[in-house]
């Protein structure tokens, strides 16, 4: 019969063994460029300006995999964006994007958007290509910065918006989504998001707002249901 410690000591090892690694960069710094960047060489994150949180505990940053942040990424580079703690590079979060810029440049008609709540525990991305809004999600992060939990709102919002929609113009699968971030868009610590959304036919087409309201829920998974939704204006 093997001893109690013993099999305490293998079941923690098991459990251990399970849990994901925490992947930690190296704490982000100015570079010589003064680019504010975590680790370095291939696979080092450089952070994006006007991510970070309200504390500037934590921002968003791109990253080539197999790349140095300071290279010209190719066409078909994949980016990936990772959520960040400043102080070490730990990985909270991660997903892709299309967004780089460094001494060589930036990508055309790409940008990232975050909105923070004031506690900086809520963020809300919003990855805008040349016509429309290709990524809208929605990051929590924990008291204690556990990985962050993600929420992808444009499968909630936009088919909301195109349901109001229905009778009002014809050819609304034409329309396109796009958030109206920056000031537009509103994020409470008690997780309420405001937002306003336009639809519109790229280039010379009508466009059409509208004004939305989610609540987000924590307590058991990550969700977010629609509190309102009407007509808007074209914002200031």
């Amino acid at each position: 019969m093997k001893p109690r410690g013993a099999t305490i000591t293998l079941l923690l090892g098991v459990l251990c063994a399970a849990l994901p690694a925490r992947a930690e960069l190296g704490p982000c710094r100015l570079d010589a460029n003064e680019e504010l960047t975590c680790g370095a060489g291939a696979g080092a994150a450089r952070v994006i300006d006007d991510t970070q949180s309200p504390n500037k505990k934590l921002a968003f940053a791109w990253s080539l995999p197999n790349a140095d942040p300071d290279a010209l990424p190719d066409e078909d580079d994949k980016i990936d964006l990772l959520l960040v703690r400043l102080a070490d590079g730990l990985i909270l979060g991660k997903s892709y994007t299309g967004f780089w810029a460094n001494g060589h440049g930036r990508s055309e008609h790409k940008l990232e958007e975050v909105t923070w709540s004031r506690n900086g525990r809520l963020a809300a991305r919003v990855f805008q290509t040349r016509y429309e809004t290709d990524t809208f999600e929605l990051y929590a992060v924990g008291a204690k910065d556990e990985p962050a939990g993600t929420l992808d709102l444009r499968k909630i919002v936009e088919p909301a918006v195109r349901e109001q929609m229905t009778g009002q113009v014809n050819a609304a699968e034409s329309y396109v989504f796009s958030v109206q971030a920056g000031n537009n868009l509103k994020l409470g610590n008690d997780g309420t998001l405001r937002l306003t959304v336009m639809m519109w036919i790229p280039k010379d087409g009508p466009e059409q707002y509208f004004d939305v309201t989610l609540r987000i829920a924590r307590k058991g998974p990550l969700d977010a249901t629609i509190a309102s939704i009407k007509p808007g204006r074209v914002p200031k």
